[in-house]
């Protein structure tokens, strides 16, 4: 054992530590702990000047160019499994961070409505079912029932009536005209016109 005593059993963990308590040789049982220590101090340090010196070339280099140059990203997408990201995306909480009002109050659905040509969706639509179960006789009744019929028929055969009474007036004017001009001639009268 070289210092890896103390994440072992607790068995083990205590009698090292009593171990290393023990005048003249705890100082020898030690040692083997404080080179892990020292090792392991040695190694972060190391890790530590390797990683400034990678990340100080990865500041300097476009990583666009060198992944989109050496990676193919198509290759790389088709091992990903989205149907088990997708299962472990929970959408509500996405959803909960969106502010639908303000992005639906950018959409101009006047566009959106204009660009749609819905003559292919209504040419597959079956109405038949749909007028099947209309009660035609009850909304023709419904629609007679809220119309005035005695009002119409009485305005319209007013109407008619004076418009008629006027023709017939009008040409019995003309005609009493006529009988007169008749009249005159055979009587031989002076009119107006002479």
């Amino acid at each position: 054992m070289t210092g890896d005593h103390a994440g072992g059993p607790p068995l083990v963990r205590r009698a090292w530590e009593f171990a290393e308590r023990l005048p003249g040789i705890g100082d020898v049982v030690a040692l083997p702990r404080r080179a892990g220590e020292a090792t392991v101090n040695s190694v972060r340090g190391m890790v530590g000047v390797v990683l400034d010196e990678v990340f100080a070339v990865l500041s300097r280099t476009d990583l666009t160019a060198l992944i989109t140059q050496n990676l193919d990203l198509n290759q790389l997408l088709a091992t990903v499994d989205l149907d088990a990201v997708l299962a472990r995306l929970d959408l509500n909480e996405l959803l909960a961070q969106i502010d639908l009002n303000a992005v639906l109050s950018r959409v101009d659905l006047n566009e959106i409505i204009a660009s749609l040509d819905l003559n292919p969706t209504i040419a597959k639509l079956d109405l038949n079912p749909a007028v099947d179960n209309l009660d035609l006789v009850g909304v023709a009744q419904t629609v007679v029932n809220g119309i005035d019929l005695n009002s119409i028929v009485r305005d319209a055969t007013t109407s008619v009536s004076g418009e008629v009474l006027d023709d017939v007036r009008t040409s019995s004017v003309r005609a009493d005209d006529r009988v007169e001009q008749f009249v005159s001639r055979i009587l031989r009268r002076q009119t107006d016109d002479e």
